[in-house]
């Protein structure tokens, strides 16, 4: 049975907090370094909630220290692994929220192999679920994990997570992806290509390529 918890009961709120105090920093002064109001600040310490996974890198830069750090799973400061295991946020859902990508939902973090998942040092990788069946016979129905790397480039033929219209997230196979033209297909070769384009393209933000799915948690390995 998987178990999750609440924000509440991450380390992260004390570590937040320890580190802002130690570098004598007020929260609106931090909010501010952050690009975020002070009430968002104020609820990352009070655990009611915990940063989007590039808020938590650009806290780590801020603070010299690294994710796995922030979250409570490591006492190191210059690696996002912990052994060969890498601790990845995982999501209910993704959206663009005010021009910003935003991850909610957040349900723990999730240890897989840092080989398989190719996760390497610094770099950004979140665990979405499949929010339908159009990728199903690839292998990705409805309900899977999804790891995808944030940001990272898309190249053509690649499976990428994509939000449409801000709040819709999609898996699909990337055909192309440009700042001016986005070509997305299904599993289904059937199905026509979806095509963004000209004022279109605004429609669509490619989030990063999928590399790995998890049918179900391995053994052992639980949400933390």
């Amino acid at each position: 049975m998987t178990r999750t918890k609440p924000a509440a009961e991450y380390p992260f709120r004390a570590t937040l907090q320890r580190l802002r105090l130690k570098k004598k920093m007020t929260q609106q002064q931090l909010a501010e370094k952050l690009g975020v109001s002070p009430v968002t600040v104020s609820g990352w310490e009070l655990g009611r909630r915990v940063p989007e996974p590039h808020t938590l890198s650009r806290i780590a830069q801020l603070f010299g220290t690294s994710v796995d750090n922030l979250l409570g799973y490591s006492k190191t400061a210059e690696t996002f692994l912990a052994g060969d295991i890498a601790y990845v946020p995982m999501y209910g859902s993704v959206a663009m929220l005010e021009g910003r990508l935003a991850f909610l939902d957040f349900h723990g973090t999730y240890p897989v192999p840092a080989e398989a998942a190719k996760v390497s040092r610094g770099e950004q990788a979140v665990l979405i679920t499949v929010p339908d069946s159009s990728m199903a016979t690839a292998g990705m129905g409805k309900g899977c994990m999804v790891l995808t790397h944030v940001n990272a480039k898309v190249n053509p033929g690649d499976i990428c997570l994509a939000i449409f219209d801000k709040t819709q997230p999609r898996i699909r196979y990337c055909k192309e992806a440009s700042a001016d033209r986005v070509v997305l297909t299904t599993s289904d070769p059937e199905m026509p290509p979806e095509v963004f384009e000209a004022a279109e393209r605004k429609n669509i933000h490619v989030v990063g390529p999928c590399i790995a799915v998890y049918h179900q948690l391995p053994r052992g390995m639980d949400l933390k």
